[in-house]
C-alpha cells in the first residue's frame, strides 16, 4: 500500500497546468540554426512549448535536442507574411512531451533558409501537446495585433499560447499582452528579430482572443494554439497533429 501511495504521488496532476521554467535566446546575425538551453533539466512527463519568430522567407523548419533519444517536437501553427524590404517574417509554435531528460537540456531550431531567429521555450507540468484549437495565423499592421481572432475552447482545462513576430524597423518594441494573457518572454531590439510569447491557463471552456499591443505600428505575424491538460490516454488512442522531428 505504501508503494502504491508513493507511486500515485509521483503521477502528474491531471487537469492542473503549471508553468515550471522559461528561457529565451536569439541570434544577432543571419543563421540557419538557433539553440536555447533550459535553466534546469526538465521533468519527464512535462511539456515544452517552443515559440519562435524569424525572417526566413518560409523554408523548412524542424527541431532537435541534445538528449540521448531525441524528444519529438510537433509543429502546430506557423505563418509567414511579407515584411520590410521584401523579406518574409514568420512566427510559429511547437510542442514536445518530455520523454527523455538528463543534464543540460538544449533545444535547437533548424531552418533551411538563413535568417534572424528568436526562440522562446517554456516548460509546463500537467499539460499535453494535444491541440484543442489551432486558429489560422494572421498578419497585421496596427496595434492591437490579432493572433487569428477569438476562438472557443472545447476542453475545460487548457493552455493558451500566442507568439508574435513584430517587424519593427528601428528602436525597441514595447509589448503588451491580450486580455487575460501574460507575456512570458520577449525579444525587443529591432536590430535582432523582435517578438513575444504570451500564455493563459484556463480551467473552464470559453471564448478567448489572444492578441498583442505594441508601442508602434509595424508589419506582424501572429499565431496561437490551445493545448489540453494531460489526461489518462483514451482506449482508442489520442488525437494530435503529425510529429515533426
Amino acid at each position: 500500500m505504501q508503494r502504491l501511495l508513493a507511486f500515485l504521488l509521483c503521477l502528474p496532476a491531471f487537469g492542473t497546468i503549471t508553468l515550471v521554467q522559461k528561457q529565451a535566446a536569439n541570434s544577432t546575425s543571419g543563421v540557419t540554426s538557433q539553440a536555447v538551453t533550459m535553466g534546469s533539466t526538465p521533468t519527464v512527463g512535462d511539456i515544452i512549448v517552443v515559440g519562435w519568430v524569424d525572417n526566413a522567407n518560409g523554408g523548412a523548419v524542424y527541431f532537435t535536442d541534445n538528449q540521448s533519444t531525441r524528444n519529438a517536437y510537433q509543429i502546430a501553427p506557423r505563418f509567414y507574411t511579407g515584411g520590410i524590404s521584401g523579406s518574409f517574417i514568420g512566427s510559429g509554435i511547437a510542442c514536445a512531451t518530455v520523454t527523455v531528460a538528463s543534464g543540460t537540456f538544449t533545444i535547437t531550431l533548424h531552418s533551411s533558409n538563413t535568417s534572424f531567429i528568436s526562440m522562446f521555450a517554456v516548460e509546463y507540468s500537467g499539460g499535453s501537446c494535444i491541440p484543442d484549437q489551432i486558429p489560422v495565423g494572421v498578419t497585421g499592421t496596427t496595434s492591437p495585433f490579432s493572433c487569428g481572432g477569438s476562438f472557443t475552447t472545447a476542453n475545460a482545462n487548457d493552455l493558451l499560447v500566442a507568439v508574435i513576430d513584430y517587424n519593427l524597423a528601428s528602436g525597441t518594441a514595447a509589448f503588451g499582452a491580450g486580455s487575460g494573457f501574460t507575456i512570458q518572454l520577449s525579444q525587443t531590439s529591432s536590430t535582432d528579430q523582435p517578438g513575444a510569447y504570451e500564455d493563459q491557463i484556463v480551467s473552464s471552456t470559453g471564448t478567448f482572443n489572444p492578441e498583442f499591443t505594441a508601442g508602434a505600428n509595424a508589419t506582424s505575424t501572429c499565431v496561437s494554439a490551445a493545448f489540453e491538460a494531460a489526461a489518462a490516454p483514451p482506449s482508442g488512442g489520442q488525437k494530435g497533429f503529425p510529429i515533426v522531428q
